[in-house]
């Protein structure tokens, strides 16, 4: 298994307990130990499927749904490796995107087609990205026709 040790979570605990005496297989197994281990992936799955769009992107100080879509997103594409091989595929990304989507009414329209229309995870997130486009810009007009009257 991979672990990118240059950046996040995985970059703090290397450096916090990895020594300069330690061979490369000392450093891999410490990190294994704890990247690679059963409760990890385990955790990382739990995660993706208890994520909530509106808790994220409060939790992450983002504004606009848009991008809010794409920085979860990321997180999904990042945290979709470190789960167990059987939880790591496109359908499963989608799920993870489905279920932590429920709850926006935006995306309603393009979660109801992601069922029925087997939507791809890439199209899926098209689909989103142009429902949240098109309801800024009609909620963008509806002001403007308010406030002409």
């Amino acid at each position: 298994m991979f672990i990118n040790i240059f950046d996040g979570d995985a970059r703090d605990f290397f450096y916090n307990n990895v020594e300069e005496h330690m061979n490369f297989d000392e450093m891999d197994e410490v990190m294994m130990y704890v990247y690679g281990s059963d409760a990890r992936r385990i955790q990382v799955l739990r995660t993706l499927e208890q994520l909530h769009f509106q808790s994220f992107i409060a939790s992450s100080e983002i504004t606009c749904e848009a991008d809010g879509l794409t920085k979860l997103t990321a997180y999904i594409n990042k945290l979709t490796p470190q789960c167990q091989p059987d939880f790591r595929s496109e359908a499963h990304k989608t799920k993870y995107l489905r279920d932590a989507l429920v709850s926006c009414s935006r995306a309603r329209s393009p979660i109801e087609n992601i069922v029925s229309m087997n939507y791809s995870y890439n199209q899926c997130i098209t689909a989103l990205h142009e429902k949240i486009q098109s309801q800024i810009v009609f909620d963008e007009g509806e002001a403007r026709m308010y406030d002409e009257k």
